[in-house]
């Protein structure tokens, strides 16, 4: 008989006392760096019956500590994961049914870009498997999924990795797991991150279009930085090639250069204009007639 549970009472306490060890490695060309981390488990992590992508396994983060000499914008990234599906529990399994279809993975990046790895239903078998490595990898030629897992590398069901190509590696990257019915829990090993990362020679972008101008009829004593956009850095703000005050009648173009952590540049330009048009006020309203 298959048994659910309450997704309210499943308790992940436990996972604040698992070790994380990252282990980094890196391969360097030309125009390329590639850097994997790994979360290892001191025993497997066993999640049943919470739902779909219930439970978030601890994360692994990428630094610029990691992407040395201005590499930054990601070309690719893999996801595997060592698991295990079984009837009884992750320590003592047992060879009843395990419901290979109650499985799912999601993968959420550090902004909140989130990818399905394994929606449920992608298996459809009822095996009980030993330690099984599934590599996520967006140009495999098979999409996961079938009868039974297996250990192999295939393409997400569902997802996209390629969603991150062209973004910052830069935060924490977690691996989610879920299975919706108790009694036949999904084991979780390891899980490891590749990150391929290129030479970042994207310029900021600027936040908006064009810089209104500011008018004053003597002088500008202050100006309010813009800012740009870069998929590296973040928010850049721009530095002007004036010195304040502007008190020189006319036009004045100020240039605001947004420049990166990686010291690529883009420019702005916003006019600063002085214009006068007030007359002078007497400070006398009339002057008396002077006789001689």
């Amino acid at each position: 008989m298959k048994f659910y549970t309450n997704p309210n009472r499943v308790s992940f306490g436990k996972w604040a006392f698992l070790m994380l060890t990252l282990l980094v490695s890196s391969a360097t060309s030309l125009a390329q760096l590639t850097v994997t981390k790994t979360y290892v488990a001191p025993s497997s992590v066993s999640v049943d019956g919470c739902g779909i992508y219930c439970a978030s396994l601890p994360g692994v983060t990428f630094s610029a500590a990691d992407f040395t000499g201005g590499f930054c914008q990601i070309t690719d990234v893999d996801v595997s994961i060592t698991w295990a599906k079984t009837d009884g529990t992750c320590g003592a399994p047992l060879t009843g049914s395990s419901f290979h279809n109650e499985t799912s993975f999601r993968f959420d990046g550090p902004t909140a870009n989130n990818v399905i790895l394994v929606q449920p239903n992608s298996y459809t078998g009822n095996g009980s498997t030993s330690a099984t490595t599934t590599v996520l990898d967006q140009a495999a030629a098979t999409m996961i999924g079938g009868i039974d897992p297996v250990s192999g590398t295939f393409r997400p069901n569902n997802g996209d990795l390629d969603t991150y190509n062209g973004t910052s590696a830069f935060g924490t990257w977690f691996l989610r797991a879920g299975d919706l019915g108790g009694g036949d829990p999904l084991c979780i090993v390891e899980y490891s991150v590749t990150i391929t990362v290129s030479a970042d020679n994207t310029l900021p972008v600027p936040d908006v279009a064009s810089l209104p101008d500011v008018t004053d009829p003597c002088s500008v004593t202050s100006l309010t930085a813009p800012t740009a956009t870069d998929n590296c850095s973040g928010t850049v703000t721009g530095t002007p090639n004036v010195t304040l005050p502007i008190t020189a009648p006319g036009t004045t173009v100020v240039t605001w250069t947004y420049t990166d952590d990686n010291g690529n540049s883009s420019t702005q330009t916003q006019n600063v204009i002085i214009a006068d048009k007030t007359a002078p006020v007497p400070d006398l309203e009339s002057m008396q007639e002077i006789k001689q």
